[in-house]
């Protein structure tokens, strides 16, 4: 049996991490866009908020748009159910996202958790 080492996870560099994925990565800005579509579903008033290239289809996975831009805090945030403040500590690296908060980045940009992570 070996030694199981306690590994260590910078978290400023993690931070730069959920920051770049936030800011660059489709499957972020997909995802987003369809929690908002679903919201938008449910309370019709709120189509006027719908991004502009949205097709108002719900086919938002099948989206061939291009992503033209990055999904701010407030916006991640609201779909995490977390504050704003709390999303920009953990880009900062002041504070550390719980690992429910780590799976969902995963499981939205399909990143595997240990390359998120380290």
């Amino acid at each position: 049996m070996k030694k199981v080492e306690i590994p260590y996870i910078d978290y400023d560099q993690l931070g730069r991490r959920l920051c770049d994925l936030r800011q660059s990565h489709p499957r972020m800005l997909r995802y987003v866009c369809f929690c908002r579509y679903q919201e938008m579903k449910e309370d019709p008033a709120k189509w006027d908020a719908a991004p502009e290239h949205c097709t108002r289809d719900g086919a938002c996975e099948d989206c061939l748009r291009p992503v033209e831009r990055e999904v701010s805090q407030s916006e991640l945030a609201r779909v995490l159910g977390v504050t704003k403040t709390m999303v920009g500590n953990w880009e900062q690296g002041r504070t550390s996202p719980d690992l429910e908060y780590l799976i969902m980045y995963s499981r939205i940009t399909g990143i595997d958790l240990e390359k998120l992570l380290f």
